[in-house]
């Protein structure tokens, strides 16, 4: 049998669950956009944070090869 403070609690937890991740998601994002503006405005150059290709992939200057 399910009780009420049980589906309280689990509300609770899904609602800091996502206020956590709506937090790190932005912040992530904004990480991204300062990288590739400061990297267009210093550098002149417009690549992406985020590079996957055929070997690699490339997140923010950090070359992962496989």
């Amino acid at each position: 049998m399910i009780k009420k403070q049980d589906v309280i609690i689990f509300f609770r937890s899904a609602a800091v669950t996502a206020v956590t991740l709506l937090c790190l998601t932005g912040f992530y994002l904004g990480c991204c956009r300062s990288y590739e503006g400061v990297r267009q405005v210093c550098f002149d150059d417009r690549r992406p944070a985020v590079m996957l290709a055929e070997g690699y992939i490339k997140f923010f200057d950090l070359e992962i090869v496989f």
